[in-house]
């Protein structure tokens, strides 16, 4: 299934840069219904799954832990269906 996953403002003032569990966009996948979230230069990882960063991810991981300001955006991913807790 495509999992859409909104980067929202609350999640970029909540996050913290250069922590992998609680950056912005792995609150976004927790909140998406991802359990066990892990985000890395290479994709995104959960318990049981991994996917390579979308386009857009990896730039926004680098002005963030860089202090630069950035945007809420939104990008899909795809998960099994059993990856999502509803």
């Amino acid at each position: 299934m495509k999992l859409r996953v909104e980067v929202t403002a609350e999640d970029i003032a909540a996050g913290n840069s250069g922590d992998c569990e609680s950056c912005p966009i792995a609150l976004a996948c927790c909140r998406a219904g991802l359990n066990g979230v892990l985000v890395s230069d290479d994709g995104i990882a959960w318990n049981g799954g991994f996917v390579d960063l979308p386009a857009g991810c990896l730039e926004f991981i680098s002005d963030f832990d860089r202090g630069r300001v950035v945007l809420p955006f939104t990008f899909e991913i795809e998960v099994p269906d059993t990856a999502v807790s509803k």
